[in-house]
C-alpha cells in the first residue's frame, strides 16, 4: 500500500519541465505560424509590386507607342501624299491605255465579235499551220524541269503523275487559279503566274484524288487551256479536264462534257462576272458551295480542233466584256513550236500578240522514259468523279490508248537499237527535226503575216474613211479634249502637293523648334484643349471636308466633260489642305503633351485626374480611318473618269 501511494506522487520537477517544454513547444508553433504569415505577406507584396511595375511598363509602352505615333504622323502622311500623286499620274495614263484596248476591240470585225471566245478566227492566226509537225522534244522536259517544284509518283491508272509542292502546303490550291485569262483568237487562253504552268496547263490533264490532292498527268497535246467552262447571269465558271479525255485523240468536247467524263461539281472554280477579266487569285467562290453556283449556270464547252491545232471556246467575249465594266484586250496567240527549251518569267506580250512556249512532244518513244526521281508509287489512287462516273465508253477508249502508245514507244526503242542507243540517239533525232520544222515554218508565216498585215491595213482605213464622215465633235476630239483635262488636273494637283508639302516642312521647323525651347508652340499648353470640340468631332469634321471636295473635284470633271464652265468657288477660310494638315499636327503634339504630364504625375506621386474616353479611338484607328477615306475618294475619282470616259464614247 505504502509503495503504491508512493509511485503516484507527481514530481515537481518533472512537472516543470514538463511545463516547460510544452511552453516552448507551444512558443515553436506559434513562431512558426507568425513566420508562415510574414513569409505570405512577403510573397503578397512582392506580387502586388511585380503587378504594379507591369502596370508601369504597360503605362510606359503606352505612352512610347502615343509617341512614336507622333513622329510617325509625319512620315505617313508623307507616304499617304506620294500614293496620291501615284494615284493621279495613274488616272492621268487611263484615257491612253483604255482608248488603246478601244483600239484592239475596234480591230475585230463583226463576224470575228461574234465567234471571239466561242470559236477560233483562223484569219487572225500568226502561227503556221505545219501538218504532221514532228517532234522537237519528249517527255524528259517534264520530267525534268517540273522537278523543282513538285514530286513525281508512280500509279496503275495512270502511269507517272506530277504533284507540284504548292498542294503540300496549301490544302486549299487549285488549278488554274494563280493567273488569269485572255481572250484570243483560239479562244481563251490561261495565263499562268506559276513556274510550272507553261507545262501543267497546256498539256496533260489534271486530276483531283482523294486524301492526295491535285496531281497532273502529261500529255503531248497542246491548247490554250484544257478546261470545261460553265456561264450564267452573273457568274463564270471553269474546271480542268480528267485524264481520261487524253483517250480521243484530235477531238474537241461540247456541253455534254460533264456528263462524258464525269466531271464533279468539287473541282469547279466559280467567280463573279464582274471579276473574270482580272487576277483570279483570292477572287474564287467558296468552293463549299460549288453546287449550286452550278445550279445557277449552264455548260458552254465548246473545245474544237481545226487546221491540226485545239481551241477552247468558253463564255463569248461579246457577251462578257460589257458585264465586266471595262475593255478587255483581244491578243493573237503567237505559238512558239520549235524552241526545246523553257522561257523564264510569265507570258510575254508584245503590242496585241501572245507568245507562248509550246514545243511539239509528240515523241513515239514517250512511254519509256521515266523521270530521275520517282518519290513513290500509289497503288490506291482514288479519283473525284460526279455521281456514275467517266461513262465506260470514254473509260475504254483512254486505256486502249495507253496500251497503244506502250507498244509504239517499244517498237519505237527496238527501232534505234534498244534503251541505251535511245538515250545517245533522241537528242541527235529532235534536234535535226526542230531544224526542219523551223524552215517550213519560215515560209508559211511570211505569208500569213503578209496576209494579216493586209487586213489590218484595209480595217485602218475603213476606220480612217469613218471617222472623217464625224461632226467636228467626233469621239477623237472628245477623247484628245479629256486628255488635255487630265493633264491640266494633274499639274493642278501637283501644284496643291508642292504647297502641302512646302507647308508641311514649315511646321516640321515650328516642331523641332519647341522641342529645342522645351515649350509648345501656338500656345497650347497641358491640359488645355483646342476651340473646335473634341478630337473626334474634328477627325469628323475633316472627313467631311474631305468628302466635299471629292464630290467637287467629280463636279468640276463632269463639268469640263460636258463643256459647261465651272462656277468659281470662294475658298472656305481654313478649308485648304494645308490648314486642316496644320490643325492635324497641332492635335498631335497637343495629344503628346498631355501624355508627358500624366506620365510627370505618376513619377512624382501626384495622383492623375480621371479622363473620359474620347470617342473615336486611339490614334492609330484615326489615321487607318483618315486612310481609308483617301481610298474611298481614290476609287470615287476612278469611278468619276470612267463614266466620263464612257459618255465620251457614246
Amino acid at each position: 500500500m505504502l509503495a503504491a501511494t508512493g509511485c503516484n506522487k507527481s514530481d515537481p520537477q518533472a512537472d516543470a519541465t514538463k511545463a516547460e517544454l510544452e511552453k516552448q513547444v507551444r512558443e515553436a508553433r506559434e513562431s512558426e505560424a507568425a513566420l508562415r504569415t510574414e513569409l505570405e505577406l512577403q510573397k503578397l507584396n512582392a506580387e502586388r509590386d511585380a503587378i504594379a511595375l507591369e502596370r508601369q511598363k504597360i503605362d510606359d509602352a503606352r505612352a512610347e507607342l502615343e509617341r512614336r505615333n507622333q513622329e510617325n504622323a509625319e512620315a505617313d502622311l508623307e507616304k499617304i501624299r506620294l500614293r496620291e500623286e501615284a494615284l493621279a499620274k495613274r488616272e492621268a495614263g487611263i484615257s491612253d491605255r483604255e482608248s488603246g484596248l478601244g483600239g484592239r476591240e475596234q480591230m475585230l470585225n463583226e463576224r470575228e465579235l461574234e465567234l471571239a471566245g466561242r470559236e477560233s478566227i483562223p484569219e487572225l492566226d500568226p502561227t503556221p499551220e505545219i501538218p504532221d509537225a514532228r517532234p522537237v522534244s519528249d517527255y524528259n522536259v517534264f520530267y525534268d524541269q517540273l522537278s523543282n517544284d513538285g514530286s513525281w509518283f508512280e500509279t496503275p491508272d495512270y502511269g507517272y503523275v506530277w504533284q507540284p509542292t504548292v498542294v503540300v502546303r496549301d490544302t486549299s490550291w487549285r488549278p488554274y487559279t494563280v493567273g488569269r485569262w485572255a481572250c484570243s483568237n483560239r479562244g481563251w487562253t490561261w495565263m499562268s503566274d506559276e513556274r510550272f504552268g507553261w507545262a501543267t496547263y497546256h498539256y496533260g490533264r489534271w486530276a483531283l484524288c482523294r486524301g492526295r490532292g491535285w496531281v497532273w498527268i502529261p500529255g503531248e497535246e497542246w491548247a490554250p487551256a484544257w478546261v470545261c467552262w460553265r456561264s450564267g447571269d452573273s457568274h463564270v465558271g471553269w474546271a480542268p479536264l480528267p485524264p481520261e479525255s487524253m483517250g480521243h485523240s484530235r477531238r474537241g468536247w461540247g456541253s455534254s462534257v460533264e456528263i462524258d467524263l464525269g466531271i464533279s461539281a468539287t473541282c469547279f472554280n466559280f467567280v463573279s462576272i464582274n471579276l473574270f477579266g482580272g487576277s483570279i487569285r483570292g477572287n474564287c467562290l467558296p468552293y463549299n458551295r460549288n453546287r449550286e453556283w452550278c445550279g445557277l449556270t449552264r455548260n458552254i464547252t465548246n473545245i474544237t480542233y481545226q487546221n491540226n491545232q485545239f481551241n477552247c471556246g468558253g463564255p463569248s467575249y461579246r457577251d462578257i466584256t460589257p458585264r465586266i465594266g471595262r475593255p478587255m484586250p483581244f491578243y493573237q496567240l503567237n505559238v512558239n513550236r520549235f524552241d526545246n527549251g523553257r522561257p523564264g518569267g510569265r507570258n510575254p506580250i508584245v503590242g496585241n500578240q501572245l507568245n507562248m512556249f509550246a514545243p511539239t512532244v509528240n515523241a513515239a518513244w514517250n512511254g519509256a522514259l521515266r523521270p530521275a526521281s520517282v518519290r513513290e508509287t500509289w497503288r490506291d489512287l482514288q479519283v473525284e468523279r460526279a455521281e456514275g462516273g467517266v461513262q465506260t465508253t470514254y473509260l475504254d477508249r483512254f486505256r486502249a490508248a495507253q496500251a497503244e502508245r506502250r507498244t509504239l514507244s517499244a517498237q519505237a526503242v527496238e527501232k534505234l537499237g534498244g534503251q541505251q542507243e535511245l538515250q545517245k540517239q533522241r537528242l541527235a533525232v529532235l534536234e535535226q527535226n526542230r531544224q526542219e520544222s523551223k524552215q517550213k515554218a519560215q515560209v508559211v508565216l511570211a505569208e500569213r503575216q503578209a496576209a494579216i498585215k493586209e487586213r489590218q491595213q484595209a480595217t485602218l482605213e475603213k476606220l480612217r474613211a469613218i471617222q472623217e464622215t464625224l461632226p467636228s465633235g467626233s469621239v477623237q476630239q472628245q477623247i484628245r479634249e479629256k486628255q488635255e483635262q487630265n493633264r491640266l488636273a494633274l499639274e493642278q494637283r501637283q501644284k496643291e502637293l508642292r504647297e502641302k508639302q512646302e507647308q508641311a516642312n514649315i511646321d516640321a521647323e515650328a516642331r523641332r523648334k519647341e522641342l529645342t525651347d522645351g515649350k509648345p508652340a501656338g500656345g497650347v499648353g497641358p491640359g488645355t484643349d483646342k476651340p473646335g470640340g473634341s478630337l473626334a468631332e474634328r477627325l469628323r469634321e475633316q472627313q467631311e471636308q474631305a468628302k466635299a471636295e471629292a464630290e467637287k473635284r467629280r463636279q468640276e470633271m463632269a463639268d469640263r466633260a460636258t463643256g459647261k464652265p465651272a462656277e468659281p468657288t470662294a475658298e472656305k477660310p481654313g478649308g485648304t489642305v494645308a490648314d486642316r494638315l496644320r490643325e492635324q499636327q497641332e492635335l498631335a503634339k497637343a495629344e503628346a503633351e498631355k501624355r508627358r504630364q500624366e506620365m510627370a504625375d505618376r513619377a512624382t506621386g501626384k495622383p492623375a485626374e480621371p479622363v473620359a474616353e474620347k470617342p473615336g479611338g486611339t490614334m492609330a484607328e484615326r489615321l487607318r480611318e483618315q486612310q481609308e477615306q483617301a481610298r474611298l475618294a481614290a476609287e470615287e475619282r476612278q469611278k468619276a473618269l470612267q463614266e466620263k470616259q464612257e459618255q465620251a464614247s457614246a
